[in-house]
């Protein structure tokens, strides 16, 4: 045992000089991260979001443990609030009372919690960073080239092209934030933003810039709530910011007051599906000629509701085909659907 081994934290973390004060809120840099019962840090259902860290808040400048093997460990500090850190992130870590499981029993003990997510990179897809005060020669102590070391925490991840495009990192869009907003924003182009009118902003944009998702009707702070998602990524953090479109993004949603939400809707000039009449029999060997070859049903209904790029027969089931399958069960009857008919009934009572 060294001199230095005696100042250690509770934890198992080596403190700074003796008799330096030890910060008790730290920045932790993220070793592994226990996300089901296959990790080897799992052994109740509690250690599900644990975190095996290194302390660089309270490091000694006289010697730092090999990141293998440091035991360091903290907990979620808010399970409602979920926000769970890749290996290679920061996030910040303090102390507080919390429930231990002992062989006898379990007992209130000081132990770590994390939370707040460090921006290393100023991105919200991945933070990884290979070294926080620390080099190669603390990963392990067998052998291990830098450029091995670099990409440690890379290897760990389950998914790697979530957060990468080849050599590049992925970065989904950040939301362009205004005056008052609060947002909540996934790793994925997946945001909520709690946010108001503002007439003034909208009056102050050029003409180069992307319209609000919102004209500025109303006075200043009628709420609004847009939730979106998008998958689209850049890699120049210069395009890391956007605003919602709703005819662009994938999927949105939004709660307004007063506000006018311009849509562009992809539907066919006439509405020829709703004059077609589908009656499809079960055990029928024409059931695919029942469905007339000028009907828009595939080409204009059912490609806005599937993949537009992709074969849309391979992604529709024989029933949402029109086709019901004759083998597996018995025979029924499906039922005639006339929608032309029922609007022009509804027309006629209005």
């Amino acid at each position: 045992m060294g001199m230095f081994d005696l100042y250690q934290s509770p934890y198992g973390q080596n403190t700074g000089p003796a008799g330096a004060p030890r910060q008790s809120i730290v920045p932790a840099h993220v070793i592994d991260v226990c996300m089901d019962k296959d990790s080897p840090m799992y052994e109740t259902p509690a250690d599900i979001g644990k975190i095996r860290y290194r302390d660089v808040g309270n490091l000694s400048p006289f010697r730092s443990r090999i990141e293998e093997d440091i035991t360091t460990e903290a907990y979620p500090m808010d399970r409602a609030l979920g926000r769970y850190p890749l290996p290679g992130e920061q996030v910040m870590v303090f102390e507080a009372f919390g429930d231990v499981k002992l062989p006898n029993g379990s007992t209130l003990q000081r132990i770590a919690f994390y939370a707040f997510n460090v921006n290393t990179n100023h991105t919200i897809t991945s933070n990884q960073t290979p070294y926080i005060i620390s080099n190669s020669n603390l990963v392990t102590n067998r052998f291990i080239s830098n450029s091995s070391a670099k990409t440690r925490f890379e290897r760990k991840l389950a998914e790697p092209k979530e957060y990468r495009d080849g050599g590049e990192v992925k970065i989904y869009p950040q939301l362009q934030p205004y005056e008052g907003d609060f947002i909540i924003q996934g790793r994925f182009g997946n945001s909520i933003r709690l946010g108001s009118t503002a007439p003034k902003i909208e009056k102050k944009r050029s003409k180069d810039q992307e319209a609000l998702p919102w004209k500025s009707y109303g006075l200043p702070g009628d709420p609004i709530i847009s939730l979106r998602v998008n998958s689209e990524y850049v890699v120049d953090a210069d395009d890391m910011f956007v605003v919602e479109d709703p005819s662009r993004d994938q999927g949105s949603i939004y709660l307004c007051s007063t506000q006018n939400i311009e849509l562009e809707l992809q539907i066919p000039k006439r509405m020829k599906t709703w004059e077609e009449t589908y009656t499809v029999t079960a055990g029928s060997d024409q059931a695919d000629d029942q469905i007339k070859s000028t009907s828009k049903l595939l080409e204009d209904l059912y490609s806005k509701v599937v993949e537009i790029d992709g074969d849309v027969h391979e992604q529709l089931s024989p029933l949402e085909l029109g086709v019901v399958p004759t083998t597996g069960g018995p025979t029924t009857t499906q039922p005639t659907i006339d929608i032309a008919s029922a609007l022009e009934d509804s027309e006629n009572t209005d």
